[in-house]
């Protein structure tokens, strides 16, 4: 009775091995090459994609294994940026206080836009960081200006870090037109409607 019990028949393993998937039968063998596909299939997705939207690099190439930090507007403003910290530090004076906190939110805005909106490859997202960096840029020469004219900073340091800030407004001028030219390219063949530039 026990090893009557304990004996399977071929039906009754074929069924025991047998699973429905989306309404098909299938076998254990069958589900297991299913599932290796699956995942085969998912990570080659996600390097396509990352391979579509990553790394660009000067140019509008598409460069596997760089990124943000090897844009000549982001180093240029990581330069403005550490500048900025560095003045505002030394030269602080109390009645500068609120001069030298814009100053130093309008530089660190410059730097975090671009790494940021480049993180989102060649996308109107990243068009819209470069374009409030850009601003972010305008800001940070201005406010040099007057910190160098009310002699918060000294005429040669304001001189050094606007002329670093005018060449960071510069590069991201030509990052922006770049990029609109090519949206305005893409709306003429029709190769926009997907949201990317």
């Amino acid at each position: 009775m026990g090893e009557a019990a304990g004996r399977i028949g071929p039906a009754a393993a074929a069924t025991a091995s047998t699973r429905f998937v989306g309404g098909k039968r299938l076998r254990a063998g069958e589900r297991e090459k299913g599932r290796k596909g699956e995942g085969e299939k998912g990570r080659r997705g996600e390097r396509e994609k990352g391979e579509r939207e990553g790394e660009k690099g000067r140019g509008g190439r598409v460069l596997g294994g760089m990124d943000h930090t090897s844009l000549e507007a982001w180093k240029v403003a990581r330069e403005v940026n550490l500048g900025v910290i560095r003045a505002c530090r030394h030269n602080w004076q109390p009645w500068a206080a609120p001069l030298f906190s814009q100053l130093q939110r309008a530089a660190l805005s410059v730097e975090l836009n671009i790494a940021e909106g480049y993180s989102f490859g060649p996308s109107r997202t990243y068009t819209r960081h470069l374009g409030v960096a850009f601003g972010s840029a305008v800001e940070t020469g201005e406010l040099l200006r007057v910190a160098t004219e009310c002699d918060a900073l000294s005429d040669e340091l304001g001189r050094t870090l606007s002329e670093k800030s005018d060449r960071s407004r510069r590069l991201l001028l030509g990052l922006l037109k770049r990029r609109r030219a090519l949206r305005r390219e893409r709306g003429r063949t029709g190769e926009g409607g997907n949201g990317s530039e």
